[in-house]
């Protein structure tokens, strides 16, 4: 009788242990399909900000040069215009 009933307490416990283990299975599961999709966003926003950051480099390289070219204009148009602002001012070139 005794072992009976000790058996079947522990038939009990074993039941509550596979009923529990199976919820951790599918904690577990559910986890790492989280993790997956969060790994899979965290790559693409990785790319995408490797992507964000090459356009600025090259944005910021193009305005560099545009300032250059800028820059080479203003002073040849200073140069063309001196002569003739001097003139007009009735100054003596220099």
């Amino acid at each position: 009788m005794l072992a009976q009933v000790e058996a079947n307490e522990l038939s009990s416990a074993g039941e509550a242990l596979e009923v529990e283990r199976d919820k951790l299975l599918e904690q577990v599961t559910e986890l790492t399909t989280e993790r997956d999709r969060l790994m899979g966003k965290l790559e693409q926003q990785a790319a995408d900000i490797k992507a964000q950051a090459e356009r600025i480099e090259r944005e910021q390289q193009s305005a560099e040069a545009a300032r250059v070219v800028l820059s080479a204009y203003v002073h040849c148009w200073r140069l063309r215009a001196r002569p003739r602002l001097q003139l007009s001012n009735n100054q003596p070139l220099r």
